[in-house]
Parts: structure tokens; C-alpha cells; sequence
């Protein structure tokens, strides 16, 4: 009976163990001679017999599949994810009549980030993480960005030290760190509108504009069609930005991605979107390019 007892204790403290050593998920990007177009579309044949990879959302709880492509000058992304319905406004004025001016509503819209690891702990990419590190954001916004055919593109930086307008964070450890994101350099792909006069009951709070510098990196199109979200990115391998990941193929990166927007906010209980700035990684990811791949398994 004791020998029993003691091969159920060994077999459990063998599975947690696993659990805790159970290697990143790898995402490899194969070459190919023609690149996608950046649209939304599955349908182009750069994307048809690349295999993919699934990761789960822990905020969201669904299945998000991740494919990835280069062609040696840049590389290529495929999101695709379920979604009920698509929410492609954001904070848009409604007027008030009483007040005669307009006030942001609790519309919020559909986003996907990949973060990126820059310097520091690549290990816990998480926004609970006790350990300082830098990441570069790829942020696509169904409302912001999407109708001009970009993502927007971020850095964060999560430090145990104080930083200057940033918010401060609890890590799974206890410990007080501070979380600061801000926006490349260049300009965004939309731009605030300020109204004054009505314009009718229910108005677009962002237009597009086409952005420029850094911020300008990375094009990216999604489209939503029977219940799901098909999100294409693109970006040149190297930007030569200081503010942005540089890949060079025969290199791994780490990497996380998200369904919600990541800035350590609580709940909002009468958005439209509850979730939405709740947004966590599940799980760091790594990136690697074919030929290394194939490398490493003969």
C-alpha cells in the first residue's frame, strides 16, 4: 500500500514537473518566392501548405492560429481567431443633448498585439512578470488603424524602477513594478477628431491618416467574416528603427501575442468590451526561420 502511495506522489511530482520544463511553442517562418498580399485574406498561396500553430488566449479564452512567412526581405504574419461579432468603432462621441456637446461612449474596438522581446527578461513576458524588461508592441486596431492598412507600433517597458507617467503594477511576486508604453517614433495611422458643433447623434471619435516614420513599420488588414477575425501582418525584416525587434534569419525571438489590448487595466463592466485593456500573453512563443529549423533536427 505505501509503495502504491509513494508511485502516485512520483508520478504526480513527475507531471508537474513537466508541466513546469514543457518547451516554448515554436512558430516558424518559411521562405517563399511570392509574398502575400497584406488583405485579410487566407486565400493567397503563400499561406497554403504552411503549417501553423495554436495558442490560447487566456483573457479571451479561444484558440488563436498563428502562421508565419518571409521571403528574405520581409516577413509575413496570419492571425485568425473566433470572435461572436465584429466591434470596429472606438470611444466614438455621442452628443448629448443635455450637456449640448459631444462625450465618448463605451464602444471599444477589436484588437491583436504581438509583443515582441527588446532587452531584459525574455522569460516572463507577462505584465505580472517581477523581472524589468523592453518590448516592441505591433498593435492592430480594428477602428484606428485597420481602415488604412497598418498596425501600430508601440514599445513597452515594465521596470522595477519608477518611470516617469507610468502606471504602477503588482507582479505575481508582490512586487511594485511600473509599466510606460509609448509610441514610436513618426506619427499614427489616425488622428482624434475634436467637434464642436453636432454633427449627428452618434459621430467617429479617429480618421485615418496615412502614418509616418517608425510608426509606419508594419502593414497589417483584417477582415471578420462568419464569426471570425483574419488579420494579416507584414513588416520589412530589418527597419533599421532603434525602437523596433531587427530579425535576421539563423536567429530565434521571443515573442507573445494577445487578443485584447495589454495595458494592465481592470474591467470596465459597462463597455461594450469588459475586457478590453485587459489583455495578457498566455505563453512566450518562439520564433525561428526554416533553414534553421531543419538544421537543427538532422
Amino acid at each position: 500500500m505505501a509503495s502504491r502511495i509513494f508511485l502516485i506522489i512520483l508520478w504526480g511530482a513527475l507531471v508537474l514537473i513537466a508541466g513546469f520544463c514543457q518547451a516554448d511553442q515554436l512558430l516558424v517562418s518559411q521562405i517563399v518566392s511570392i509574398s502575400p498580399t497584406v488583405d485579410g485574406s487566407a486565400l493567397d498561396s503563400a499561406w497554403s501548405s504552411v503549417p501553423g500553430i495554436v495558442t490560447t488566449d487566456i483573457v479571451a479564452n479561444i484558440p488563436m492560429e498563428l502562421k508565419a512567412v518571409h521571403t528574405g526581405t520581409h516577413i509575413y504574419f496570419l492571425v485568425r481567431y473566433p470572435d461572436s461579432d465584429c466591434s470596429q468603432s472606438h470611444r466614438s462621441w455621442f452628443w448629448n443633448a443635455d450637456q449640448d456637446e459631444y462625450a465618448p461612449g463605451n464602444d471599444r474596438e477589436d484588437v491583436f498585439v504581438f509583443k515582441w522581446f527588446l532587452s531584459g527578461d525574455d522569460t516572463d513576458l507577462t505584465l505580472l512578470s517581477p523581472t524589468s524588461y523592453t518590448a516592441d508592441i505591433w498593435f492592430w486596431k480594428a477602428c484606428r488603424t485597420n481602415g488604412s492598412g497598418y498596425a501600430d507600433d508601440k514599445t513597452q517597458e515594465l521596470s522595477a524602477t519608477v518611470l516617469a507617467r507610468s502606471s504602477q503594477l503588482t507582479s505575481k511576486t508582490g512586487s511594485s513594478m511600473h509599466l510606460i508604453r509609448s509610441g514610436d517614433e513618426g506619427k499614427p495611422a489616425y488622428k482624434t477628431q475634436i467637434l464642436v458643433i453636432n454633427q449627428g447623434p452618434v459621430v467617429s471619435r479617429f480618421a485615418e491618416v496615412k502614418p509616418e516614420g517608425s510608426r509606419a513599420d508594419i502593414r497589417a488588414k483584417g477582415v471578420w467574416a462568419d464569426g471570425y477575425w483574419t488579420i494579416e501582418f507584414g513588416r520589412q525584416l530589418q527597419t533599421k528603427h532603434d525602437d523596433d525587434v531587427q530579425l535576421f534569419p539563423g536567429q530565434s525571438y521571443r515573442l507573445g501575442v494577445s487578443r485584447f489590448e495589454i495595458a494592465g487595466r481592470k474591467e470596465e463592466p459597462d463597455s461594450q468590451q469588459p475586457k478590453y485593456g485587459c489583455g495578457e500573453i498566455s505563453e512566450v512563443l518562439t520564433l525561428e526561420f526554416a533553414s534553421q529549423t531543419e538544421e537543427r533536427e538532422r
